[in-house]
């Protein structure tokens, strides 16, 4: 973090860069006409960007805010493997890992289960598609 500048007359900024993240810290102090007090925001300075502005300022969003429902089906599906002890990447279910209790593998497994579901249909409408434009031989 580097040092802070301040600025205003009736109310005092004070920010903070931080360099690593590209972002700045500021901390008002002072009176403002919606809130007594001080209150803290996060600014950034995306690629391209020229001022440090807050995230919807500039219209910026979580990647997975972007996500479809079967994207955000197959990233769970790959956290629930993981936690399983399996391998993200395998289309098999994994073994139940030693000291975990089955009442829990199980629940896992069934919310594994309906993620790879979500999932297998985004690819049946995807071969779907492809059929019916000719694609599919």
């Amino acid at each position: 973090m580097e040092g802070g500048f301040t600025a205003g007359s009736a109310n005092q900024w004070i920010a903070w860069k931080d360099t690593t993240y590209n972002t700045v810290q500021v901390h008002l102090i002072g009176s403002d006409l919606k809130s007594e007090g001080s209150y803290s925001q996060k600014l950034y300075l995306p690629l391209g960007g020229r001022h440090f502005w807050s995230r919807h300022a500039y219209e910026l969003a979580y990647a997975s805010q972007r996500e479809t429902k079967f994207d955000r089906a197959l990233r769970r599906a790959r956290k629930l493997r993981l936690r399983l002890g399996g391998d993200p990447a395998d289309d098999e279910y994994p073994d139940k890992p030693p000291r975990m209790r089955w009442a829990t593998y199980n629940r896992l497994l069934d919310k594994l289960r309906a993620a790879d579901g979500v999932a297998d249909e985004r690819l049946r409408r995807v071969l779907i598609n492809a059929q019916m434009s000719g694609f599919g031989g």
